[in-house]
C-alpha cells in the first residue's frame, strides 16, 4: 500500500471522515471495513480481499486464521465477559 493511501485512511480515521461512510462486514470476522474513504488511489484496496490475486486462497487462508484464533483465544474464556465471546470473535459460519 502506498504511502500516500496510508496517510489518507489515517487522516480519514483522525478527521472523522470515515465514520460517516457506509460499511461493509469482512465475512466470519465480524470486522467492518468502511467501503469508501477520500483521498485514496483505488478505493477497493479497502476489502483485504480485493488484494489477492486469488479469491480462494485468501477465503481458506481468513478461515485458517479464524480457527487459529478461536482456538488460542480458548485459553482466555474464563476472563472474558460473555458478551465478547459471543459477539467479538470470528464466526466460522459465516465464511463463504
Amino acid at each position: 500500500m502506498s504511502l500516500k493511501d496510508t496517510r489518507s485512511i489515517i487522516d480519514s480515521i483522525h478527521d472523522g471522515t470515515l465514520e460517516n461512510q457506509e460499511f461493509e462486514e469482512v465475512p466470519g470476522f465480524n470486522l467492518q471495513i468502511p467501503k469508501y474513504c477520500p483521498g485514496l488511489s483505488n478505493q477497493s484496496i479497502l476489502n483485504p480481499i480485493n488484494t489477492w490475486d486469488n479469491k480462494e486462497l485468501f477465503t481458506a487462508t481468513s478461515k485458517r486464521l479464524a480457527k487459529q484464533f478461536i482456538s488460542n483465544f480458548s485459553k482466555y474464556e474464563s476472563g472474558t465477559p460473555r458478551e465478547v465471546i459471543e459477539n467479538g470473535g470470528p464466526d466460522l459460519s459465516k465464511f463463504e
